[in-house]
This record gives C-alpha cells, structure tokens and sequence, in this order.
C-alpha cells in the first residue's frame, strides 16, 4: 500500500502540467516569446538588425527615428513604443547622420557611403540624391566616413553638409545642386 501512494501522487503531479507543451506564449503585442523566459522586455519588431549610428526625435517630439547600417528607418511612437513606420533604404547608404527639414516634411539622410539623401516624410520617397565631391566612402569599422552633419536653412531651401576630411558643401535643395565648397 506504501508503494501505490508515491505512484498515485506522481500521476496526480504529472496531470496538473499543461497537457500542450507545443502551446507558444506571447507577449502584450503578440509575439512569441521564447521558451523558458518569464516575459520579454522591449520587441523584436522594434529593433535593428545591427546597432543604430543615430536616433532624433521628430519636431513634434512624438517619434523616436533611428537607423544606421542595416539600412533601415525606423519611426517609433514614443507613447505606445510601436513602429509607425519603417522604410528599408536600397540604396546602401548605410545613415550616418538624420536631420529632420525645417518645416519637418522631409527628412535628410547622411551616409556612410558620402550621399545625402532626402525623403518626403508623407510617403517615404527619395525626392533627391546629393553626392558631394570628393567625398570617398570608407571601409566599414571605420571611425571617420562619409557625411558627418547635415545642416538646413530655417527655409529649407539649402542644406549644409560637413563630410570627413572638413569637405563643406551648400546645397540648393530646388534643383539638387551644389552651390559651393
């Protein structure tokens, strides 16, 4: 009688276990979460795929915009810590520097690769390519590459960019020329 009490209380043990180990938990914005850990701090939509080189705040404080060289902007409200958007940039820029227009429609992207690119914020389309002279792109793990700041008059219609080796160019945004070095 001793030996079928340790038995039957194993079996009672054994049918309080959930019975569908294959079940996936998933957090408060449905994402699983992976097996044995208790909960999950921040998400995996909201993260870049290697580390971001820059983040600002949109004018209106709202969004947290990031990117680096993975290639992606990425726009997260700051209240629900969601992404609003996300733009997936072809064409190897690799952002270094982001400057939000004066009048925040446009957003001025400064690469690694020494191209300044500007989108519309609206719909995420490349309204111009910038590529200053003189300007190499260097090898990746680099310190000093490309553009290093981005600069826009309170009209928005010229843009000043700093790039490594103290290359100063002014640019009038109207038709993407280079007005001086």
């Amino acid at each position: 009688m001793r030996l079928t009490q340790p038995i039957s209380l194993a079996l009672l043990v054994g049918l309080s276990l959930p019975l569908v180990a294959d079940e996936v938990r998933r957090d408060r914005d449905g994402e699983p979460i992976p097996a044995g850990a208790l909960a999950r701090f921040g998400s995996v939509s909201r993260v870049h795929d290697q580390p971001p080189a820059v983040a600002i705040f949109s004018p209106d404080g709202k969004l947290l915009v990031s990117s680096g060289m993975d290639n992606v902007i990425r726009f997260t409200d700051l209240a629900t810590g969601r992404a609003k958007a996300v733009w997936r940039l072809t064409s190897g820029i690799s952002p270094l520097v982001l400057r939000y227009s004066p009048d925040g429609k446009h957003l001025f992207v400064g690469g690694r690769n020494g191209s300044i690119e500007v989108y519309d914020i609206e719909n995420g389309n490349k309204q111009l390519e910038l590529k200053p002279e003189g300007v190499r792109p260097l090898p990746v793990g680099s310190a000093a590459t490309g553009i290093l700041r981005l600069v826009a008059t309170a009209d928005g219609k010229k843009l000043v960019s700093l790039s490594v080796g103290n290359l100063l160019h002014v640019w009038d945004l109207t038709n993407g020329k280079r007005l001086k070095e």
